[in-house]
């Protein structure tokens, strides 16, 4: 049951409003439902290669963050430019069949192209008829911590730009919508050593430190119910390994995370969206063939594997 699609719906989250909308109404309540469903891809050795599905089924994962806001004007002149700039104050609570997190953040946007913002998280979690919600690497296997003996925690800032061409050239079939954030963010969790891997949501393979997270999204946006297709870029990490046990070390704790997805973008009125995201990423080839992502700890990876991740949906209703 893995939900690492946080990253991939998180981003269509932020782009699914019109990006020089203002809201009128400064505190807004939405939901956001996430549905991911991954077919099977089984593990190939060698450098790097692509990956084929090899079943119909791996994981299916869910999840449900409620979402209250309140935005407070901040305007920076007369300009048109800055009259609009706003702080956006955010809490949520995001529930799982095994998780429950909890976040605040603020955004602050001094112009209508760009975004800083700042939060931090704290969740933990359980288990669920062998779905680990929270969970550590003990040498041989992720072994399921006691529910809520564990705590993950995450702060982040993060910077956004986007564009859309609509600003320069009006109509309805002029937008070609850019957006680029840049996130640094720490993570760990208390239920283990520091050095130690641990998985979250049924995922896998983190661990405690600094690490970065980018996306490019390009869309063309259409007066539509399909309003937006295009396509999307990720890539996320760990600065760096240091901290790793170093019987994990040629593991690379490190390795840069990629991704490539299609997206589309549907409006069903003034308050419903749904977003959808069919994803291509990398994960970590190794030169000897094994059957369990419990084995790669102590395996050293020689490249990168290409395959099929998942179809990921989201539904975001504002009350």
């Amino acid at each position: 049951m893995k939900i690492k699609s946080a990253v991939v719906l998180s981003a269509l989250l932020c782009f699914s409003g019109f990006l020089f909308a203002q809201n009128e109404d400064p505190l807004k309540f939405h939901i956001v439902t996430d549905v991911t469903y991954s077919p099977a891809t089984d593990y190939v050795p060698g450098d790097t290669h692509f990956a084929p599905i090899t079943g119909a089924y791996s994981c299916f994962g869910a999840r449900t963050t409620f979402n209250t806001t309140y935005r407070l004007p901040t305007p920076l002149g007369e300009n048109f430019l800055l009259n609009g700039a706003h702080l956006d104050l955010n809490g949520h609570i995001e529930l799982s069949p095994v998780t429950i997190k909890g976040g605040v953040q603020a955004t602050f946007s001094p112009l209508p192209f760009l975004e800083f913002q700042a939060g931090g998280e704290l969740g933990s979690g359980w288990n669920l008829g062998g779905i680990k919600g929270i969970a550590f690497y003990n040498g041989y296997e992720y072994e399921a911590v006691t529910p809520f003996s564990g705590m993950l925690y995450k702060a982040w800032l993060r910077g956004l730009f986007q564009f859309d061409t609509g600003a320069i050239w009006s109509g309805n079939w002029t937008h070609v919508v850019m957006q680029y954030t840049y996130q640094a963010y720490y993570h760990g969790f208390t239920g283990t050593q520091s050095n130690n891997l641990w998985g979250w949501q049924a995922d896998i393979h983190y661990l405690d430190g600094w690490c970065s997270y980018q996306c490019a999204i390009l869309a063309y946006q259409m007066p539509l119910v399909l309003y937006r297709i295009g396509g999307m870029f990720e890539a996320e990490h760990n600065y760096n390994d240091k901290n790793l046990n170093p019987a994990y070390k040629p593991f690379n704790g490190a390795y840069n995370k990629l991704s490539i997805s299609p997206i589309m973008q549907f409006k069903f009125g003034s308050k419903d969206t749904l977003s959808c995201a069919f994803t291509f990423a990398s994960r970590r080839s190794f030169g000897v063939p094994h059957n369990s992502s419990n084995e790669e700890p102590k395996l050293t990876t020689t490249g990168t594997e290409w395959y099929f991740k998942q179809a990921a949906f989201s539904w975001t209703h504002n009350f």
